[in-house]
């Protein structure tokens, strides 16, 4: 589907509790909205399980936040209209740490390399169908520690959609390590309590998307930023009259990650991207009233039928093995280590002289020097205790820059033996290293 989704900030110029800050939202046409519901019809639903079936009851409440690793502050989309990406990539992280380990994906890998396969940018809003065949075709998912990984266009220098390009390069964001994708299919879920309680309880995370004319966003607008903690319902937009000639929908996209009816006033627990409303929100999050209108729609006034404004959907993804960075193959688990030579990467090579050209060829060979690694142990630990004796001078000297005569001569002599075993362009990359270096 070509969009034609256009982005909007609606501004009310306060951050004071109880007063609205400025925040994105994507703008959709009846036609978008049309071709997304025909769609959505044609979707394969979410499989109930027995114990529904059966009457079996559901848990009073769930949290898939255990299986995921949240900074609050830097879940923030800035001006990007990508809120889309966001609701999407945290059902991907609640699959992986469900499956495998709980680790931060990268937003930007889909912002920098979404033109793989659409014409508009990920700032200009966009749907789940666009989000899975991405990750259908990559086959990949990166880590947010990754090189170029973090999210980096909260500030998008160009905006006219639907072109907002990312201020980074596809090129420039490393795909290794990654985690491999088996499969990925996207989910409908029919509006209604227990199939969301249901798929929650099946550990999957939900996308929710709500659709509003302008006027009536004021409203959520002015309870996120307050941090008001009473469970929020969106009814008040239900039944209004709308145009399809003449009105605009705008649409913004959240991520249930749970529920709680433990109290005297149920909710679904929503993870939000928009920050933490100057601390006001300081887990990301909101309540959202379980007792809703969940056939909430608005009335056509022009002709045909009603459109129904809030969506539910999700996505069934299997992961396979992961590839590893040869420092990190080599550290392990070493995270202190780890933790040293990214910031390292990211505070210092990247702005020394030939520094951004050594990491892209080391991030572009990642994957065969990792081969030569893992098939000699001796060659490992050696690697290793090189990498051993870089961190402590990281650790101490915050400056690798100036390495050692003898730890450089150990590296370089590495460098001699990985090339000796490696590929003709591998080769040729560690001969034009070796070369700046010296």
């Amino acid at each position: 589907m070509i969009r034609k989704i256009v982005f909007l900030i609606l501004m009310f110029g306060f951050s004071e509790k109880g007063m609205a800050q400025d925040y994105p939202l994507m703008q959709f046409d009846f036609e978008q909205l049309e071709t997304l519901r025909q769609y959505q019809a044609e979707l394969p639903k979410l499989q109930i399980e027995r114990r529904l079936l059966q009457q079996e009851a559901l848990p009073k409440s769930i949290d898939l936040r255990t299986y995921l690793e949240i900074i609050p502050e830097q879940r923030d989309q800035g001006i990007c209209g990508n809120c889309w990406v966001w609701a999407d990539t945290a059902i991907l992280e609640t699959a992986l740490g469900v499956q495998k380990q709980i680790q931060r994906l990268s937003v930007q890998f889909f912002n920098s390399c979404l033109s793989k396969i659409a014409t508009d940018d990920a700032c200009c809003g966009g749907f789940l169908k666009e989000f899975v065949s991405f990750y259908d075709q990559e086959k990949i998912v990166i880590a947010w520690s990754n090189f170029n990984a973090g999210f980096s266009d909260a500030d998008v220098s160009i905006y006219s959609c639907p072109q907002a390009p990312s201020n980074i390069c596809c090129e420039c964001v490393s795909k290794i390590p990654a985690i491999k994708i088996k499969s990925i299919k996207e989910l409908f879920i029919d509006a209604a309590v227990q199939n969301i309680k249901e798929a929650l309880c099946q550990n999957m995370a939900i996308e929710f998307v709500v659709f509003m004319l302008a006027d009536d966003w004021s409203n959520f607008f002015g309870y996120f930023s307050s941090g008001d903690d009473q469970p929020f319902s969106f009814d008040y937009s239900c039944g209004k009259p709308f145009s399809p000639q003449y009105d605009t929908l705008y649409g913004h996209a959240m991520t249930i990650v749970g529920y709680d009816q433990t109290g005297p006033v149920p909710y679904w627990i929503v993870l939000n991207s928009w920050g933490i409303a100057d601390g006001f929100r300081p887990d990301a999050v909101f309540k959202l009233a379980m007792d809703m209108d969940y056939s909430c729609f608005l009335a056509n006034v022009d002709s045909g039928y009603d459109y129904y404004t809030i969506t539910f959907q999700t996505i069934d993804v299997e992961y396979g093995e992961t590839t590893y960075c040869p420092i990190a193959f080599v550290l392990g688990q070493d995270q202190l280590k780890l933790d040293l030579f990214r910031d390292f990467r990211d505070s210092k090579l990247k702005t020394a002289d030939n520094g951004l050209s050594l990491t892209s060829l080391y991030y572009q060979h990642s994957t065969e020097i990792t081969e030569i690694l893992s098939k000699d142990m001796a060659l490992t630990l050696q690697a290793a205790e090189i990498l051993a004796e870089m961190a402590e001078e990281l650790y101490f000297q915050k400056d690798l820059l100036k390495i050692n005569k003898n730890l450089l001569e150990k590296a370089l002599n590495l460098a001699d033996t990985i090339s000796d075993r490696a590929s003709p362009d591998l080769k040729g990359d560690i001969k034009k290293i070796k070369n700046q270096i010296k």
